[in-house]
Order: C-alpha cells, then structure tokens, then sequence
C-alpha cells in the first residue's frame, strides 16, 4: 500500500464570519493556494489512499467545513480524516475581535458527520497494510476507542496508527522539549492517556503517525517508529509546505517525506 499523510492544513474559509480573526490568523488564511498545490503534487504520487491527520480547518464552521472539503475534493485517490482540536473547537469571541480563544462546539461533530465524517474509529488496507484512524483531538484516547484498537490489529499485516496527538512517551515528550522548550505537554502530548502505547500499541503497531506539533521528526520505542509531521501549507518565515509517502509491504515500511521548498505560495 502507498500512503499518503497531510497534517494541519488549518483552513480559513473567505465567507466564514469570524472576521476579526482573518487578520488575525493571516498566516493560516493566507496559505491554502500552498495547499491546493499540495494535492496536486500529491496526486502525482497516485497513492492509494490519503490520510489527514487532524486541524483541517482552523475553527470550527459551516463555511470552514466546506471550504476545505472543496479543496480536498480534487483528490484522485480515496481519503479519510481524523480530527484534531481545531476541527472541533470555535472562537468564543465577537465576529469583529481579533483575540483568538477557543471552546470545543457542540454543533462540530454533528456537523462533520452530517457530511459523512464521524469521527468514530475506522479501518481500512489491503494484504500488506491495516491502517486505524483514532481521535486524539482532545489529548486523550477514548476508552471504548482504545478498546476498539485491541480488536483492529492484525497479526498478519503491518499495522499503522494514525492520530492527530503525538503518543505519551518518554522518547516523543524529550524530543518535543528539544526542539520547543516553551510547548506545554499537557496538550501537545496525549496527556489524558499516559499508558497508551503499553497497553495498546506496544510490540503490536509499528507505525504512529500524528501532527499537531507543527514541526517534524521521528523517533522510536522498542519496535514502534513515531513519525510527527510538520504542517501541510506554507506559513511565511516558518514552514514550506511537506507531505509524507509510506510504502507499506508486510515486512517493511518506506517513509519519505515531500517538500514543496523550491514553490512559494501566498494568497493575495
């Protein structure tokens, strides 16, 4: 199986009507023309399936929904979400304020699910790849869901986790305080469940894809490899924008990531 992962898109939709934070929150509404472009490249891969790894859009709305389900329309190969905070929180400010505070919106998963994106736990691959989607938007795994995770593994395929929030370990927490001293672990890890990876994914996946963090790396426990992808647009002055191909057999997993570096990308 091909696989292909786009992490943190954060899209801002024109007709969304918080527009005190288009300002704001410029550098994500100024990137999707990087984004669109991304897909275009991605389709050159012909993968046979594209995942998303959390914060499509950057809060939650009508207009933001279906600004970025648009966009991702122009896929060629079969795609599949899992959500991050941003896909379910909205600004709890005034349309024309400019301070950006959040709270999670009860409209928000009934919302994605009216357009076919609940966010329960899925599954799908081929003989070589059996590939989870989990929500970890929150920081935290579900019970039920972890309990779903014990049932989905295979023991003849090569089994992938997908989730927007790095997992609690030693090796991801000392990796993200390497490269950001300041983050607060208590969101950009899955603080809520700290025994995650022994009881769930522990000599059993081995692979763990997430986002989030807004920079990449890769770090490894036992027989599990972590991969944490950097964000999907361009952000003037930070990121170029970078998706990840996995070739996935039974034995092996081939990881490489794609830059769009040598394109710039600004909406006007």
């Amino acid at each position: 199986m091909k696989l292909a992962c786009i992490a943190d898109v954060h899209l801002i939709s024109e007709t969304d009507k918080q527009k005190g934070l288009h300002k704001t929150r410029k550098m994500f509404k100024t990137a999707w023309p990087s984004f669109s472009a991304l897909l275009d490249r991605v389709n050159e891969e012909q993968p046979d399936a594209v995942v998303f790894l959390g914060d499509v859009i950057d809060w939650f709305s009508r207009e933001n929904v279906d600004f970025a389900l648009d966009l991702i329309s122009k896929l060629k190969s079969p795609w599949y979400i899992t959500p991050g905070n941003h896909d379910k929180e909205t600004p709890i400010v005034d349309y024309e304020s400019q301070t950006y505070r959040v709270a999670p919106s009860p409209a928000a998963d009934n919302y994605w699910s009216q357009c076919g994106l609940a966010w329960e736990p899925k599954r799908f691959g081929d003989d070589s790849a059996n590939v989870l989607l989990v929500d970890s938007s929150l920081s935290y795994i579900k019970p039920e869901h972890a309990d779903w995770i014990d049932h989905a593994l295979s023991d003849q395929r090569t089994n992938i986790l997908i989730t927007h929030v790095p997992v609690n370990i030693a090796q991801v927490r000392d990796y993200i305080m390497s490269v950001d001293p300041a983050r607060n672990l208590d969101k950009y890890v899955q603080s809520g469940t700290p025994c995650f990876y022994e009881q769930q994914l522990k000599h059993q996946v081995q692979h763990v894809f997430s986002g989030h963090l807004h920079f990449p790396g890769t770090v490894s426990l036992d027989s599990t490899m972590f991969h944490l992808l950097g964000p999907s647009i361009s952000i003037a002055g930070h990121h170029s924008p970078s998706f990840v191909i996995a070739d996935i057999s039974k034995k092996d997993v081939s990881v490489q990531t794609f830059w769009l570096e040598e394109l710039s990308f600004t909406s006007t």
